[in-house]
């Protein structure tokens, strides 16, 4: 695709900036600002990563991984409205263990690109897998906030009836867990129907043949449906943990 090819798609904005006038929404200027940054985030990305396969060091490949866990930690927090200082840490790691080490295995393992480290296999793969179990966790969060501020006197019952902490809040963490898989699974269950992947596509524009793209999908789809559960449960473990207090009660404003 060419920069010409790309400026006729950019008119495809005309669509929601009409809404958006019609029906009086005032999201004009949002819109215009929304896709402002990501022309300019996404060319910028682009040029570091054509930097990044150029080089093809696991160092640099490390860095990247890093600094998309470090974002992908503090943003689960931030959207989901948990303070960030008691958790910041444990979140990340809770984002890296299954975002980096299953998609990792799959590669060693079923990909085997040679070298294993290839950056222009790892950080695809990394950055599909994180940014789905950013969106898994963000409702994770963020329903296990609501529901426990919603049933704060139910789940402080529990407690005076004699239960443990862990088990007056696994009501609160099954709904957490059953929202975070939610939307998951039935992008899992409608693929191929509803959807076509834009890894599956893409690679079939680029002259894959269909049947190894969508190997390629399933195994992806797999990797982040895992992925997902654990990052939910590793984060909700951490901060029904850490945002307890001394009597084993929310401290969450």
């Amino acid at each position: 695709m060419t920069n010409g090819q790309l400026a006729l798609v950019y008119t495809l904005l005309a669509a929601p900036l009409l809404v958006s006038a019609a029906f009086d929404l005032r999201r004009g200027r949002e819109i215009l600002w929304a896709v402002l940054r990501m022309t300019v985030q996404l060319g910028l990305v682009g040029l570091y990563i054509e930097a990044l396969f150029a080089v093809d060091s696991p160092w640099l490949n490390a860095v990247w991984i890093a600094v998309m866990i470090t974002v992908a930690g503090t943003s689960v927090l931030g959207k989901a409205g948990i303070p960030r200082r008691p958790v910041v840490v444990a979140a990340i790691v809770a984002s890296m263990v299954p975002g980096i080490l299953l998609p990792l295995a799959v590669l060693v393992a079923v990909v085997r690109p040679e070298p294993w480290y290839a950056a222009s296999m790892v950080v695809p793969l990394v950055g599909m897998v994180l940014g789905n179990s950013l969106r898994g966790n963000v409702v994770a969060l963020s329903h296990f906030r609501t529901t426990l501020d919603r049933e704060r006197v139910l789940y402080a019952s529990r407690l005076m009836s004699g239960a443990r902490r862990r088990d007056a809040l696994r009501p609160v963490i099954r709904g957490a867990l059953q929202a975070s898989l939610a939307p998951q699974l039935a992008s899992i269950a409608t693929i191929g129907l509803v959807s076509l992947p834009g890894m599956m596509t893409g690679q079939i524009l680029g002259g894959a043949p269909p049947l190894t793209a969508i190997r390629y999908q399933i195994a992806i789809m797999l990797t982040i449906l895992s992925a997902v559960s654990l990052a939910a449960v590793l984060n909700l473990a951490v901060t029904a943990r850490l945002l307890m207090d001394d009597h084993d009660m929310p401290a969450i404003e």
